[in-house]
């Protein structure tokens, strides 16, 4: 839920991509350390590059995540998002 309102919160629609009508659902997969870094942020799918980097520079501008206390703070965690860039 958090997740959720941060993106919409802080994902700006690129001027290029509104003025040529492009719209996307952008799947991005990225890893969380231990102490709750984002980090390898990779797009998955996604067709138009000034979307992608949006959804990236969001993704890599995340704070800090809260770890729960049962998981091993020495792993990292994969997490798989998708981000849907839709005009009105």
């Amino acid at each position: 839920l958090e997740l959720k309102k941060y993106i919409a919160k802080n994902v700006k629609y690129p001027e290029d991509a509104r003025k040529e009508m492009l719209q996307d659902k952008v799947i991005l997969r990225f890893s969380i350390s231990g102490d709750g870094e984002v980090f390898d942020i990779k797009i998955v799918e996604g067709k138009y590059d000034i979307l992608n980097n949006e959804a990236k520079r969001v993704v890599s501008d995340m704070p800090v995540w809260t770890i729960p206390k049962d998981l091993n703070k020495d792993e990292s965690y994969q997490y798989t998002l998708p981000i849907n860039f839709k005009l009105k």
